[in-house]
């Protein structure tokens, strides 16, 4: 997977930077789980304070634009993001610290 930062953007107002992405793959649609840590990877971003926004995928071609929000703290997340995003975002933590707890036992 490859991908190009097109625009970022520092949003002081709202304390966070606002990322938009093209990010082309291979066989199957990129998601969100995937686009976020490559993200953050390539950036250096924390994962617990980004929110992906949106992912535009264009038809017939193996191309998606991904909009990313990267929030300074948790606290302006919860202020400022719709709250469905941040319940999904804390169901996928524990659920990863669950199974990281059943792999060492």
């Amino acid at each position: 997977m490859e991908i190009k930062v097109i625009e970022n953007v520092d949003n002081k107002l709202l304390g966070r930077k606002e990322v938009s992405f093209l990010a082309t793959y291979g066989d199957k649609t990129i998601s969100m789980d995937e686009a976020k840590t490559e993200i953050c990877k390539k950036l250096g971003l924390k994962p617990e304070n980004t929110v992906i926004n949106r992912i535009d995928q264009k038809f017939g071609l193996k191309q998606s634009m991904i909009r990313v929000y990267s929030y300074q703290n948790k606290e302006a997340m919860d202020r400022y993001e719709r709250k469905y995003l941040t319940k999904r975002l804390e169901k996928k933590a524990k659920s990863k610290d669950a199974e990281a707890q059943k792999e060492a036992q």
